[in-house]
Formats: C-alpha cells, structure tokens, sequence
C-alpha cells in the first residue's frame, strides 16, 4: 500500500526533518492541490497529519481536510490532535476513512477500545513514534518513558491491527529507513505501514521484501526523488479478494496425503470431496495426480470430468503433462487450468506453446522447492530429483514465457504442518507479478493469515486441515475478513443465473449478515454481478445513469458481501453484507426505514450498549460484571419462566419471557455470537 503524504501547518502542506517544528519547508500553501497531484498520479490512498493538532492535542485544520475530502476521490486518513472520542467522531462524519491515534493510544487505552468497539480495527490505526527505542507522543516533543516493544504487545492485546511506524531519527532526512529497527517492528506480528526516510524504489522494493503492509511516503515526493505513478504501478497492493483452495493430491483414483510425498494416506474419495468443498465455499480446487509424472501415466480425464460435473468453482487440474496434447484434453474434460510441474523445467517451450495457444490464465507453474543454504532449488519428479535450478531464476522466466500464476510447494514444509514457508513465498513474490498460491506447511489458521500478511500471496493452498475437518472453509475465511484479509464472498451455484428475463437485469435484495434485516434492493446486470463478487462490494446496475454503480462509491458507505444466494428460479438474488455506514441516502440503516421494535432491534440496542458503555446503564453493569453475572442471571429469569408458566398465568409467562430473552441476548453480545450464527445453525438442524 502506497501513501502520499501531507502534513499540515497552519492550513499549508509542509514538511519537518525528524520531528522538528523548526526545520519546517513549505511546499504548498493549498493542500488540495497537492492531494489533487497525488490523485492524476494514480494514488487512491492519501495520509494527512494535522500537526497543529498534534503539538496543541485538538484538530486545527479540519477546513483543509474537508477541502481534500470534497475536491478529491482519495480514501483518507488522518492522524493529529485526536484525543477524545468527540474529535474521532467529527473526522468520520466528515468521510475520513480511517483515524490515526498517536498520543492518545499511549496515554488513553480506554478511549483507544472504545473506538475499536464503535468503529473497528479496520477504521482505527495507532501511529507508533519512536526515537531510540522510545516512544514519543504530543507531535514527537514529549518522551513517553515506553519502550518500543512493550508498546507495540500493549496494542496487541487491546486488538489493534495496522500500525504506523516511524522511525523519528530517519523522518526527513532522505536517507533511507532503519532498516534493523522497522524488521523489529514487523516481527511483532501486526500489520505495518513504514513511514520516515523512504527516500527510493529500492527503499519501497526493500519494505517489500521484508513484509511491510504499507509505506507512506513524504519528502522524497516533494523533491522529485520517487515518481509515484510508478511507486503506485509497482508497488501497490492489489485490491482482488483472496482466495482459498482446498487440494487434492490423487494416486489411484483416491484422494491421499502424506509428509515430504510419502507415507501417503487415503482421504477419501475425490469427486464427493471436490462437491463438498465446493458446496462449503472454496473458491477453487486444484486436483494433482501426484504418481503421474514418475510412474510416465497421463492423468485420468474421466476423473476429470466427473469432479467438473460435481462443482461450480474454477479448478485446476495437474500430473503427467508434457505435450499440448494432454493439456487440450483436460481442458476439453472441464479443466479450467492445468499445472505444469516438471514439464516446465526438462520443456520450458511447452509453456510457452501452452499461453500462446489456450492463454496465460489457463496455464499455472508447479514450483517443487527445498531450501539449498541461503537460496532454494527447484526439484521434479514428485520432489525426487535435484534440478539445481534456482527457484527465483526459474520463476522469472516462467513469467516471461506466458505463466499465469505460480503453485509454490515448499518440500521442508510439505505436511509438517509449522506453518507455510513465508520467507520462501515472500522471495517469489518480489520476484514475479503474476499472481502466487501458497502451498504445504498449513496446520492453523494464523498460518494463512501470516502468508497473506507476511508473504502478500494471492491464495493459499491446503490438503490434511481440510480433508480431516481440522479447520472449516467457512470459520478459516470469517477468521481471515476479521484479520482485515478480503475474501471472496460465500456463494450458492450461481452458474444458471437468468439475466432473460428483465432485459438483461435480475433484482437483488441486500441484507445485514449480522440482524438479517433487509437493507436495499437494486438491480445487476451480469457485469455488477461478476465486480460484485471479484471485489467484495455489493455494485449495481444504475438505470437512471446507464452505468455500474458500486454502492458507496460517494458516500464510503460500502456494503461488503459475506455471501450471495440465488432463488429457486435463478432470477433474483440475496446478497448478505455487511454495512459501514448507513445503506440509505437518507442516513437510515435500511432503505426500507425504520421497522417497529422487534427481537433484532433489541439485539442491536444490546449491541450498541456494549459499544458505548454509557453510564447507569444496567446493560453496562451486566457487561462490566462479567460472563458469570450474566450468566447467574439467566439462571435465575429460567427459573421464573419455568415458574410463571407452571402457576402465574399467561401475561407472567410472557413478562419473564421477555426478562430472560433479554439476558440471553447480553450473554450472545458479551461472546460476540450475532444473529446470523444462531440462524445458520438453525438452518443446519433443519435440513
């Protein structure tokens, strides 16, 4: 992610060296036009420091803000004199995308959870200010007496997510970041946005390499030292959802899994697991018949195309592939890829053939690698024979060839399950710009979540955790979206899906995935559909204006899918989202208004008490005692239930009724269990 920045003092862009109000340069007297530059060049993310607002702790340049916001298309957030709830609340209603605590997240903890409760981690980020392993606060002129890494496990365990790390020593010099302090602070374990001395691409190539989420860059910009369009074409990350993609490995007819391919065990059947995973939300398969390519035995098609009968998911198919011949015949079974593995290396013109005659996104690189001292080795033949390749030479000219993507398989990770090789993936990832899936080593969600947040792969690759239900699609992708990781929405079969009807329009009826109350209705015609599912945010067919219309586009009120469902006749859709900010233009949740009071809205009135915590509150009291006390109480109010239908009539039973809902609902809130949860397993007790 690449940041733009500006600093503002007294409604001017400006700029300081190491934090010093004194070494103050000017370079703008109106910071909408830099933002406006910023914009032409391809940036979507801008960073804006209020400091005024940080020497004196209250906003002072909020008119400037609102100018950006107004004059610019640029997602935004702001750091600076943020020190109550009221001033965070002001830049939100302003449209700011996310806020920057810096003196408050030290001094503060209680208004730091309290926003994370009202606004979440992805709208709340920490800047973390250090000088000589010190933390500094009020605008970098105040010695916190912290230290660094103390700091940094405090956020942590409060819940905080993305930091902003500057290291002061390094801040406007031009002279390159601390390197050794930044590998520090992304050791941590939390997302990090690098800012202070990025005075290069290599510098941006380097953050890169070594993990950075982000880097925000200030001075370098001013003095023509970095070219954003380019820092922006090279470096920024890619807005497409991630996926997930279960992999069956077959040796005769079966699925199977072993450690370091051997000692291989059956999993089961591969035609009723690939139905499973498909039906459970994977969002491709890849099916590798691993005994083909030693064993000189072509790949079963009419295995193939039994599996691609059984799925509405891209799947890719691989093992024993050496001429245009076997490629054309997976394909022709239903294939939607085909993997290349030793072919490649002994043929690198087959891939070449491969792109040119059935196209680059149908053709994908097996890459076997094994750690060899500081670098890794290419391997064939199912991980048995040393090629001596280098993997970062092969995977290059794999690129140039016509490669799609790269399947990296680690063999000092496959089946251990300590996690994917992130250092390995990482490599390749800088090394390439074709998309990369992450293979062997998965035993745990965190492990995906590290490739993605450590290495920056496109998708992640598992066998066992799924095969023997160790870990579910549907709990690892909720887990990921709460590690702020976008995924590919849950959907039904959705290929049969009739546009006909309604000129080439079918009708789609959101609803709020947490209360299921129904927000909007619009229209999509087969392209909102498919931007709908590719970036995870509901986008409609607009009518009056004869063009897609992504809902939020003006107002950053999003609604991101959780999962798309069509209706019996495959002419109309439900989409559950989730919304951040109100749905109508109106400011009401649902476009529908305002219901009358029922059980939903209450569980959101429980909610929205848990968020805020006002005082004599006795929902509050029930959350500060903690799970016993609301447990101890329902236990009581099922006592008076039970009593008031045995002996105290109807209206009783109804009063206690009432009395131990509400209870209930302070119980589901405290274990944050939504609505949703309880109506999906209901739905499962159903069927």
């Amino acid at each position: 992610m690449i940041l733009p920045a500006i600093d503002i003092i007294g409604g001017e862009c400006v700029r300081l060296a190491q934090g010093d109000y004194e070494k103050k340069q000017t370079y703008s007297k109106n910071p909408a036009d830099i933002a406006r530059k910023f914009e032409q060049s391809g940036s979507t993310f801008l960073h804006i420091v209020d400091l005024d607002g940080a020497a004196s702790g209250s906003s002072q340049n909020l008119a400037q803000v609102q100018n950006i916001l107004e004059n610019t298309d640029l997602s935004v957030q702001v750091g600076g004199g943020i020190r109550n709830f009221e001033a965070a609340k002001r830049l939100f209603d302003l449209g700011v995308d996310r806020i920057i605590l810096g003196t408050s997240a030290v001094n503060d903890k209680i208004l730091l959870k309290k926003l994370l409760k009202q606004y979440g981690a992805q709208k709340i980020m920490v800047s973390v200010d250090a000088r000589d392993e010190k933390v500094l606060t009020e605008g970098w002129l105040k010695d916190s007496s912290k230290f660094l890494s103390e700091f940094l496990e405090e956020l942590k365990g409060i819940g905080i997510k993305t930091i902003i790390f500057t290291d002061i020593n390094s801040d406007g010099m031009l002279k390159g970041p601390n390197w050794s302090n930044i590998k520090q602070v992304i050791a941590a374990g939390l997302n990090v946005i690098v800012a202070g001395g990025i005075s290069s691409s290599s510098d941006l190539q380097k953050l890169k390499e070594i993990g950075a989420y982000g880097a925000i860059i200030g001075k370098a910009l001013y003095e023509g030292m970095i070219d954003l369009t380019e820092a922006v074409e090279k470096f920024q990350l890619s807005n497409l959802t991630k996926r997930i993609i279960p992999c069956m490995d077959i040796k005769d007819g079966r699925v199977v899994k072993g450690t370091f391919f051997t000692d291989l065990k059956d999993a089961g059947d591969p035609v009723e697991l690939a139905k499973k995973y498909s039906d459970l939300g994977a969002d491709e398969l890849v099916f590798l018949d691993i005994t083909a390519t030693v064993e000189k035995r072509k790949t079963l098609c009419e295995l193939v195309k039994k599996i691609a009968e059984n799925i509405n998911i891209p799947f890719t198919v691989g093992g024993g592939i050496n001429s245009i011949a076997d490629i054309r015949d997976l394909l022709n079974s239903g294939a939607d890829k085909v993997s290349i593995g030793s072919a490649a290396v002994r043929n690198p013109e087959l891939v070449k053939k491969t792109a040119k005659a059935f196209g680059s996104q149908c053709v994908v690189i097996s890459v076997d690698a094994k750690r060899f001292g500081d670098s890794w080795n290419i391997f064939i033949d199912g991980g048995c024979t040393n090629t001596g390749l280098d993997v970062l030479n092969f995977v290059r000219e794999m690129e140039k060839l016509g490669a799609g993507e790269l399947l990296v398989n680690s063999l000092d990770r496959d089946g251990t399950k300590q996690g994917y090789d992130t250092e390995l993936l990482r490599a390749i990832c800088c090394a390439v710009s074709i998309p990369v899936i992450a293979s062997s080593g998965a035993g745990a969600k965190k492990d995906f979540l590290d490739a993605f947040n450590q290495a920056n792969v496109d998708a992640v690759l598992a066998a066992s955790v799924f095969h023997y239900g160790q870990i579910e699609i549907f709990d690892l992708k909720k887990y990921l979206q709460a590690n702020l990781i976008t995924m590919r929405p849950e959907k039904k079969d959705l290929s049969k899906l009739d546009f006909s009807k309604l000129n080439g329009l079918v009708p789609a009826i959101v609803q709020d995935a947490d209360t299921l109350q129904v927000l909007m209705l619009g229209f999509m015609n087969r392209d909102a559909f498919e931007k709908t599912l590719t970036d995870g945010k509901v986008t409609f067919f607009s009518r009056s204006k004869n063009r897609l219309w992504q809902k939020g586009e003006s107002s950053g009120n999003f609604l991101k899918v959780i999962e798309v469902k069509s209706d019996c006749d495959s002419d109309s859709l439900l989409i559950l989202a989730k919304p951040e900010g109100p749905t109508c233009h109106t400011g009401t949740e649902s476009c529908f208004g305002k219901s009358e009071f029922d059980l939903i809205q209450l569980f959101e009135l429980i909610k929205e008490r848990k968020k805020k915590m006002p005082e004599n509150s006795y929902t509050s009291s029930l959350f500060s005692d903690g799970l016993d006390k609301i447990i101890a109480k329902i236990e009581e109010e099922a006592e008076e239930v039970a009593r008031a239908a045995k002996s105290e009539g109807k209206q009783r039973l109804i009063e206690e009724s009432c009395d131990l809902l509400y209870h209930l609902f302070v119980l589901l809130n405290n274990e944050d269990v939504t609505i949703a949860d309880i109506q999906e397993e209901l739905e499962k007790r159903h069927k």
